[in-house]
């Protein structure tokens, strides 16, 4: 829980002051100096990223972590984390979402890459977006222009799917993965301190 020093310290300098809950020791931040000592601003964003990123590791374990055990995981006060948390969401968090499995439910995942002509590219977005088995589409560098990721019924249903994107655009690329299993998903910053 923060300390009363908080409320303290507290300016009515809305505009310059920064609220930073450092091991529960609430401080205000005033123009690049804490009330009572200075402070090295490369430290604190380091600082700053270092919470942010320990936030975002304990959500990719799990998204529905409350705020209270988020705090206690990240050891800092649930001020700055509720703070921070809300930072996140409207800059870095894009969204809260389930894994699946879509093997245990009968799917099949197909993983291609495509290039093709310059002409095509946007018709090309646009068809992919609004296919109703479109699961990820990537647009990449230093090769193929596309990598997307599709959910099928059936392999028969897929490889039609393929046919009619060779016959309906001027591929000059197309290579394809269906997807046996996964040995690592979503796991970057899972383990991040």
């Amino acid at each position: 829980m923060c300390s009363s020093l908080f409320f303290r310290n507290l300016f009515i300098f809305s505009e310059f002051f920064y609220l930073h809950c450092m091991f529960c020791k609430s401080r205000v931040i005033f123009s690049g100096f804490f009330c009572d000592t200075a402070i090295n601003m490369y430290d604190l964003t380091r600082s700053m990223h270092t919470t942010d990123m320990q936030i975002v590791s304990q959500l990719r374990q799990n998204a529905r972590m409350p705020v209270f055990y988020l705090s206690k995981a990240v050891k800092r006060c649930r001020a700055t984390v509720t703070y921070r948390l809300k930072e996140l969401q409207s800059k870095v968090i894009q969204q809260y979402t389930v894994l699946v499995d879509f093997s245990a439910l009968g799917y099949l995942r197909l993983l291609f890459s495509v290039s093709l002509d310059n002409q095509e590219k946007d018709v090309f977005c646009r068809y992919m977006i609004h296919h109703a088995a479109l699961n990820n589409l990537s647009q990449t560098t230093n090769g193929p222009d596309y990598f997307i990721e599709m959910i099928f019924a059936d392999r028969n249903e897929a490889e039609e799917f393929l046919s009619s994107l060779q016959k309906g655009f001027r591929l000059t690329q197309l290579q394809y993965f269906f997807v046996e299993k996964d040995l690592v998903r979503e796991d970057f910053l899972k383990g991040a301190q």
